[in-house]
């Protein structure tokens, strides 16, 4: 059964932009539109399993903020469900993350992603870099930057 493990910036796009479309270029949400919203929530739906590291995970809880911080309001609370409801978490220590040969390239998040990467799942992103190395490792992967549209 096919996964979906959504990046930190398309998984804050997809928390903050479905409760407030208005957030969207806006801070932490500049480089995105309505149409990648939507790109991203019918992409989303084809797959049956959500997967996340909580590298990204905690990304995304950083930027979505909490309390009076946050960038929509109930945004940290629907992350959580999201958490809570529909992802399976793929731990791996940090230390054999960094020792896994990506970490001085791409960052601590992005090196767990490829860590994990399996056959069965198809990565979500907005950064060229991981993009790239995902599909060198074989995977599947969609850059949400492929699919803006001029507005």
């Amino acid at each position: 059964m096919r996964a979906v493990l959504l990046d930190t910036a398309p998984l804050v796009l997809f928390i903050v932009g479905n409760l407030d479309p208005g957030r969207i270029g806006g801070r932490r949400l500049e480089a995105f539109n309505a149409d990648v919203l939507d790109y991203l929530n019918e992409a989303v739906a084809r797959f049956p399993r959500h997967v996340s590291v909580p590298n990204v995970l905690t990304e995304a809880s950083n930027h979505i903020g909490a309390g009076n911080q946050q960038l929509a309001k109930g945004a940290a609370e629907a992350l959580g469900y999201y958490i809570d409801s529909f992802v399976d978490e793929i731990y791996r220590p940090s230390d054999e993350v960094v020792a896994g040969g990506y970490y001085r390239s791409v960052g601590l998040s992005d090196a767990a992603i490829l860590d994990c990467l399996r056959h069965d799942m198809t990565v979500i992103t907005a950064d060229h870099e991981l993009y790239a190395r995902v599909h060198e490792k074989g995977g599947s992967a969609i850059n949400l930057f492929h699919r803006m549209t001029p507005r």
